[in-house]
C-alpha cells in the first residue's frame, strides 16, 4: 500500500476541493494559466500551503510549486493546449527516469502512480491540471534531491556538521525549462554538484553497472599461500582482469605469472587503495578482501558518496583546501586548479574527525600544547609520580587551574596524588618535541578540531593512518603555511624554516606567533571512500569510520521490518473514531509480533478507520497516525477485536492559529510504548520524517526515513569489537540482555517537549546519541480543531516563544504505567560509565550539541567551555 512506502509525497494537510482533477475542465480551460495560479495559490490561504489532491493518495507543496509558477506567470509546463502532455513532459519523464545517473532512485520521481497520471492525461485531457502539478512536484523533488541532498546530513551522525542546504535556485530551473525538451536532462544536470570528484564518481557509477549487466565479477579465492613475485598461478591471470575492470591497466604477457608487471600495478593499487604497499597477497588477504565486495555494493559505496558531495556548494571556492578523511589525503586547489597534495593523519575510528566546512585566518607559528585533562590523568600524572623531574625533561609546565600560575612540581607530594586532587593543566613549550610540531592552523569551530604538524612523522609512512583524537596531522605542514603567506613579505618557505626550529635541541626564539591571513582559506573536511586516482583508475577506501554504513542505512529504499510467521486461523480488527481535520492519511497500522520471541514481527497492516480487517490472529502493536495504542492487542481466530480512538481537543487556555498537539514523554505511559515496541520489534513502530511545516512519522521521498537504522544489528556482534568503549558496551550489555520491555529504559532519555534521546550502537562499534524531536500527532491545528488519538498522554502548545503546554491525558488505558506488569521508575539516569567521569559525562556525553573531541593535540581539552575535561574519556 502507498502508506507502507516512504517514497510516496510528503505528508500534508488535505486540500481536495482546491484541484479538482477528476472534474472536467471546458475545454477552453486546458492548460490554462489562471487555473494552474487557481490550483496553486488558493491552498497557500489555508493553514499549511499544501494540496491534497482528490486524484491522488499523496500530497503537494504548493508553497515550493508557487516559487516555480509565480516566476512564469503560471503557465502550464507539461500540457499543451489541447490538454494533452507535450514534448516537454516526455522528455522529463526520461529525465528522471534516469535518475540514477546521479546516484538516486528513479522510482523518487517517476513511479507506477505518477505514470498513471500521465497515461490518464494522455487518454483524457480534463486531467490536464492533475498531471500538471504531479510532473512539477515530480521535477522540484527531483532538483532538489540532486542539488541538496536527500536528508538532513547532521540527522545521520552527530560527527557530521554540514547543515542541511536549500534549494533556492528557482529562477535557473525557470530558465532551464525555456530551453526546450531536447536539452532538459542536460541542462537539469547543472544543479548537481560541479565538484571533479562528482564527475569521477558518474562515471564511475557507469563502469560499475556495465560490469553488473555483464553478470559482476567473480569471487577471487586464495590459493592457499601467499602470491609474491616469482609465483605461478591461474589465479594471476584471473587478477590481471579484476584489476583491469577496475582501470588499473595491466598487460596478459606474463599471464599467470606474478611478473614485474604485476608486482609494480599491484602496489599501485594497495597504495592507492588504503592498503599495504609490499607486494603480496597472502593466504588471508587484504588485497582479496578489498576486491571481493560485490558490484552491487561498490555500487552502493558510490551513491553514497555521491549524495555526501551534495553537502557542499555547488560550485566551491577556486581556491581552498579539502582534506578526504578517509583516504587521509590533503588537496589545495587554487584557479589552476590542483596545487599540491600530500597525506594526513585523521582521527581514529572512535575519535572521528568530523565532516565540515571551516576556515583558517591565521597561522599559529611554534604553539604551545596544553594537554587535555584525560591525557594528563591517564599518562602523565603516572609518570610524575613515578618521576617528579618528567616534565622538566620534556619540556612542559605545570600551571594551576584556579591562578593560571606556573607552579614548580617539585614541591608536589606525586605519590599520593589522585585524579580527584590533580587541581592543574599541563602545557608543552615550543619546539620540535611538541606534540603540535612546529606550526599549527587553528580553525573556527566549536569542537577545538584543527590541522597542525606532528613529533611523529613516520606515520606518514604508514598505510592506515587514522591515529589522532580528532585533529589533522599534515605531513608538509611549512610547505602550506608559505603557501597561505605568499603574499605577506617574510612569510616565504625559507624564512618559515629558519623561524621554527629545525631539529632536537634547537629553541624557538619568539614563542606562539601568529600570523594573519590577509583572506581567510575556506577548508572542507569530508569522508570520500572511492574516487579515481590520477590514471584513472578506481579507488575503494575501508569505511573505517562506518559512515558509509550509517548513510546506506539511511538511503534504503526499504527496509525488511518482518519474517513469515504461522497462522492459526484469522479474526478481525477494527479501529472505531473520527479523525480530526488535520489527520492526513487517516490509516491504522497492525503489525502481529511474537510475544514469546523477540523481535519476531510480521510486515505491518494498513487499513482505514471503521471498517472490519481480517488479519491473522495473534498479538498486535496497532497505531493510528502518530499515537500508539499503549499495549499489545489479541486478534482471536474467528472473532473480532475493536479499539476506540479517544478525541484530544484544544483547550481553552490554548490560544493562537497554529497550535501542535504531541506526545508527552515525561507521562510513564508514553515512554512505555517506546519500550514495547522497540522490544517488540527491534526498531521504532513508526519511521521518522521531517517536513519544514510539522514532524510526522509516515515517510516521503522529500527526506529520508532514518528510524530505520535502529535496529542495534552492531550489538549482535560487539564482542568481536576490542576497542569498543565502555559506554558501546553498556548500551550493548542492556540491548541484548533485556527480558521485557521495561529493560530498556536506560537507553532512554525522555524530554518534556515531545522529545527524547536514544543511545545506539552503530559500526564500527560506538555510542551515537540520537535525538527525536518529532513525536508530533499532527500537523498545526486551530483552536476549534480536534485530533483522535489512541489513549496516552499528550500536550497542547501554541506556536511561539515561552508558549505554556497544557497536558492532557485520555482513555483508561493511559492510567496504566506499567509495562509487562513492572512498574517504572519515574526518572533514570543514562548508562553508567568509566568510574569518576559519571558526573562529567551526565551533563555532556549524549547532548550531541555540546560533544567535542577528546584530542591528544588541542588547547582546551575535550569540551570547549567546560571546566573540566571529561575523565576517563576514550
Amino acid at each position: 500500500m502507498i502508506y507502507a512506502k516512504w517514497k510516496r509525497f510528503v505528508v500534508a494537510v488535505s486540500m481536495a476541493s482546491m484541484v479538482t482533477g477528476a472534474v472536467p475542465l471546458r475545454g477552453w480551460a486546458y492548460g490554462e494559466a489562471s487555473e494552474v495560479e487557481k490550483a496553486v495559490k488558493g491552498s497557500a490561504q489555508g493553514l499549511v500551503p499544501l494540496i491534497k489532491p482528490s486524484w491522488g493518495q499523496f500530497f503537494l507543496r504548493a508553497d515550493v510549486l508557487n516559487k516555480l509558477y509565480s516566476l512564469r506567470s503560471y503557465q502550464a509546463i507539461w500540457v499543451s493546449s489541447s490538454g494533452l502532455p507535450n514534448d516537454m513532459a516526455v522528455a522529463l519523464k526520461n529525465t528522471l527516469q534516469m535518475a540514477d545517473r546521479h546516484g538516486l532512485k528513479s522510482q523518487d520521481y517517476w513511479d507506477d502512480e505518477v505514470n498513471g497520471i500521465y497515461e490518464a492525461a494522455r487518454k483524457n485531457p480534463s486531467a490536464w491540471i492533475a498531471f500538471e502539478l504531479v510532473a512539477t512536484e515530480a521535477l522540484l523533488r527531483y532538483v532538489t534531491h540532486l542539488s541538496t541532498g536527500r536528508f538532513d546530513p547532521e540527522a545521520v551522525d552527530s560527527d557530521i556538521k554540514f547543515k542541511r542546504k536549500t534549494f533556492t535556485e528557482f529562477s535557473e530551473l525557470n530558465n532551464i525549462l525555456q530551453y526546450g525538451p531536447s536539452s532538459l536532462t542536460m541542462a537539469l544536470d547543472a544543479l548537481a554538484p560541479s565538484h571533479p570528484h562528482y564527475l569521477d564518481l558518474m562515471d564511475i557509477l557507469v563502469q560499475l553497472r556495465s560490469l553488473r549487466q555483464k553478470g559482476g565479477w567473480e569471487a577471487l579465492n586464495s590459493p592457499g599461500f601467499a602470491l609474491k613475485k616469482g609465483v605461478k598461478d591461474p589465479i594471476i591471470t584471473r587478477l590481471r582482469d579484476r584489476l583491469n575492470q577496475m582501470g588499473y591497466k595491466i598487460s596478459y604477457a606474463g599471464r599467470d605469472v606474478f611478473d614485474q608487471e604485476f608486482d609494480e600495478v599491484l602496489r599501485r593499487f594497495q597504495a592507492q587503495n588504503g592498503l599495504a604497499a609490499d607486494g603480496v597477497i597472502g593466504v588471508r588477504s587484504e588485497v582479496l578482501r578489498s576486491l571481493n565486495y560485490s558490484v552491487n555494493q561498490r555500487i552502493s559505496q558510490v551513491e553514497v558518496t555521491m549524495e555526501k558531495l551534495r553537502w557542499l556548494p555547488r560550485k566551491m571556492e577556486p581556491r581552498h583546501i579539502f582534506v578526504n578523511l578517509a583516504t587521509t589525503e590533503f588537496r589545495l586547489f587554487d584557479e589552476n586548479g590542483l596545487a599540491f597534495n600530500f597525506k594526513t593523519v585523521n582521527g581514529q575510528p572512535f575519535r572521528r574527525t568530523p565532516s565540515m566546512r571551516d576556515q583558517i585566518t591565521y597561522v599559529n607559528l611554534n604553539p604551545y600544547w596544553t594537554v587535555p585533562r584525560s591525557i594528563a590523568i591517564k599518562d602523565k600524572l603516572p609518570l610524575l609520580q613515578a618521576d617528579p623531574r618528567y616534565l622538566e625533561k620534556h619540556n612542559m609546565l605545570l600551571v594551576d587551574e584556579a591562578t593560571d600560575e606556573v607552579v614548580d612540581p617539585s614541591g608536589i607530594d606525586w605519590r599520593s596524588m589522585t585524579p580527584r586532587d590533580f587541581g592543574y593543566y599541563i602545557r608543552q613549550l615550543p619546539g620540535p618535541d611538541n606534540a603540535l610540531g612546529v606550526v599549527k592552523f587553528p580553525l573556527q569551530n566549536p569542537w577545538a578540531i584543527y590541522m597542525h604538524d606532528t613529533n611523529e612523522p613516520s606515520l606518514f609512512s604508514e598505510s592506515k593512518r587514522h591515529r589522532s583524537s580528532g585533529c589533522v596531522r599534515l605531513e608538509q605542514p611549512l610547505d602550506l603555511a608559505a603557501d597561505l603567506l605568499r603574499d605577506q613579505a617574510g612569510w616565504s618557505l625559507s624564512d618559515i624554516k629558519a623561524f621554527v626550529p629545525s631539529g632536537p635541541g634547537s629553541q624557538a626564539v619568539t614563542l606562539n606567533k601568529n600570523v594573519s591571513l590577509k583572506k581567510a582559506m575556506p577548508v572542507y573536511f569530508l569522508y570520500l571512500t572511492v574516487g579515481k586516482g590520477d590514471d584513472g583508475s578506481i579507488r575503494f577506501v575501508d569505511d573505517v569510520y562506518g559512515q558509509d554504513y550509517r548513510l546506506s542505512k539511511a538511503l534504503q529504499n526499504a527496509v525488511d521490518t518482518g519474517v513469515k510467521m504461522a497462522s492459526a486461523g484469522e479474526g478481525s480488527l477494527m479501529v472505531q473514531g473520527q479523525p480530526g481535520r488535520m489527520q492526513l492519511f487517516q490509516m491504522v497500522k497492525a503489525v502481529r509480533c511474537d510475544v514469546n520471541k523477540r523481535g519476531t514481527c510480521a510486515e505491518p497492516v494498513y487499513f482505514a478507520l471503521n471498517k472490519q480487517q481480517s488479519v491473522p490472529a495473534g498479538s498486535y502493536l496497532v497505531g493510528f497516525e502518530n499515537s500508539l495504542y499503549p499495549e499489545m492487542v489479541t486478534v482471536a481466530a474467528g472473532r473480532s477485536t475493536t479499539l476506540q480512538l479517544e478525541k484530544v481537543t484544544v483547550p481553552a487556555q490554548v490560544k493562537g492559529q497554529k497550535i501542535r498537539i504531541y506526545r508527552d514523554f515525561t507521562a510513564l505511559s508514553e515512554q512505555q510504548k517506546i519500550y514495547l515496541t522497540m522490544f517488540a520489534m527491534n526498531r521504532h513502530f513508526f519511521r521518522l520524517e521531517k517536513d519544514k511545516v510539522g514532524d510526522l512519522y509516515l515517510a516521503g521521498s522529500w527526506e529520508r526515513d532514518f528510524v530505520q537504522r535502529f535496529t542495534y544489528e552492531t550489538c549482535a556482534r560487539i564482542d568481536t569489537y576490542a576497542q569498543a568503549s565502555s559506554a558501546t558496551k553498556s548500551v550493548c550489555r542492556a540491548w541484548n540482555t533485556a527480558q521485557r520491555s521495561a529493560d530498556l529504559r536506560e537507553l532512554y532519555n525522555f524530554g518534556a517537549d515531545g522529545t527524547f534521546q536514544e543511545m545506539w550502537v552503530t559500526y564500527p562499534g560506538d555510542v551515537i546519541p540520537s535525538k527525536h524531536p518529532r513525536y508530533l500527532v499532527s500537523l498545526p491545528i486551530t483552536e476549534q480543531d480536534f485530533v483522535s488519538v489512541f489513549p496516552g498522554t499528550y500536550k497542547v502548545q501554541a506556536e511561539g516563544k515561552n508558549m505554556p503546554s497544557v497536558r492532557v491525558t485520555v482513555g483508561a488505558r493511559s492510567q496504566n504505567d506499567r509495562s509487562n506488569g513492572i512498574l517504572l521508575n519515574a526518572t533514570h539516569n543514562f548508562i553508567s560509565l568509566n568510574a569518576g567521569a559519571s558526573d562529567c559525562w551526565a551533563s555532556h556525553m549524549w547532548k550531541t550539541e555540546d560533544r567535542a573531541y577528546c584530542t591528544d593535540d588541542e588547547q582546551e581539552g575535550c569540551y570547549r567551555g567546560s571546566a573540566k575535561v571529561c575523565e576517563g574519556m576514550e
